[in-house]
């Protein structure tokens, strides 16, 4: 059962959302040689919250 105020239909959307977000950081570690994984995660991390911020949603 998901958490309180979750639906299924909110759950597959998170999923899909991180899908992608994971998605992403596979593309920059493949684009941009000599670029950690930590440091493509903290690009992804920012990545995220600029989208969410331009939602006005505050993480």
């Amino acid at each position: 059962m998901p958490p309180s105020g979750f639906n299924e239909k909110a759950i597959r959307g998170l999923l899909q959302f991180v899908e992608g977000c994971y998605e992403d950081l596979l593309v920059k570690l493949q684009t941009q040689p000599g670029k950690s994984v930590e440091q493509a995660i903290k690009e992804e991390l920012a990545d995220i919250r600029r989208a969410l911020e331009s939602f006005s949603i505050k993480a």
